[in-house]
C-alpha cells in the first residue's frame, strides 16, 4: 500500500496503515466521554469525500515527500484512497474485494480480501476509522486527549505491539465542528514524521458513479 512513502511498498504501507488506523483504545475514563461523543457523530456519516496533503519528512533527506490526493467513503463496505500527484495510484475496496491501479504500469491488480488476512485487517480499520467505527479499533494503544482550541488525541502503542517497533506516536485533531477528522500527525521511531491534512470534506453528499471508477 503506498499511502505513506514512496508509494510503492506495500509492506510498508501495511505496517504504518495498521499504527494510523487501529489508534483509538477507550482507557482512560477521562477520555471516554469526548470519544463516545464523537463515534456517535461519525455513525452519522453516511458518505465522506475529501481531499489530503500528505507531508513526509525522512532524516535522510532535507526535503519532505508531498504527496496530494482524495478519499471516498460509501457506508458500508465502499473505500477509494485515491493518489493524484506526484505519481497516479488508486486503491478501491469494495465489500471482500480490492483492487489497485498503478499510474505507472496503467495495471490493476484485484485482491481478494479473505486470502489476505493482513491486507483484510486493515481495509477493515480503514473503513472502520473513516466511519467512526471506534468499538473495531478500541485496542492496543494509550490515550491521551492534548490542550488546545480543537479535540486532539495522542496515541502511543504499548510497547508488546508489532506497530510499536515503527511507530512512536500519532496524534489526531478533528474538525472544530468535530464532525470529521482534520489532521493526522504520525512520529516513527526512525525519526521520520508524517502529516495528513484533510479539506474540502463533503458529508453525506452524494458520490457519482463515475468517481469509483478505476482508469
Amino acid at each position: 500500500m503506498r499511502f505513506f512513502s514512496g508509494v510503492k511498498n506495500l509492506a510498508r504501507g501495511v505496517a504504518v496503515a495498521c499504527a494510523v488506523l487501529a489508534v483509538l483504545q477507550l482507557a482512560a475514563a477521562e477520555e471516554q466521554t469526548p470519544l463516545k461523543e464523537l463515534e456517535t457523530a461519525l455513525s452519522e456519516v453516511k458518505t465522506v469525500k475529501t481531499h489530503f496533503v500528505q507531508e513526509k519528512k525522512m532524516t535522510l533527506f532535507k526535503k519532505p515527500m508531498i504527496t496530494k490526493g482524495m478519499i471516498l467513503l460509501e457506508m458500508p463496505e465502499k473505500l477509494m484512497w485515491k493518489i493524484e500527484s506526484p505519481v497516479k495510484y488508486v486503491l478501491l475496496i469494495d465489500g471482500q474485494q480490492a483492487k489497485q491501479w498503478d499510474g505507472e504500469t496503467k495495471k490493476t491488480v484485484r485482491i481478494a480480501l479473505a486470502e489476505q488476512p493482513v491486507f483484510a485487517a486493515v481495509t477493515q480499520q480503514l473503513k472502520a476509522w473513516f466511519a467512526g467505527n471506534y468499538r473495531v479499533l478500541s485496542k492496543d494503544y494509550t490515550i491521551t486527549k492534548l490542550a488546545g482550541e480543537q479535540l486532539t488525541f495522542e496515541f502511543v502503542p504499548k510497547p508488546e505491539l508489532p506497530q510499536a517497533k515503527m511507530v512512536k506516536r500519532i496524534s489526531v485533531t478533528f474538525q472544530k465542528d468535530k464532525k470529521y477528522i482534520e489532521l493526522f500527525q504520525i512520529e516513527e521511531q526512525s525519526g521520520d514524521t508524517t502529516k495528513l491534512t484533510f479539506s474540502e470534506t463533503k458529508l453525506n453528499s452524494d458520490i457519482d458513479k463515475k468517481e469509483w471508477e478505476l482508469p
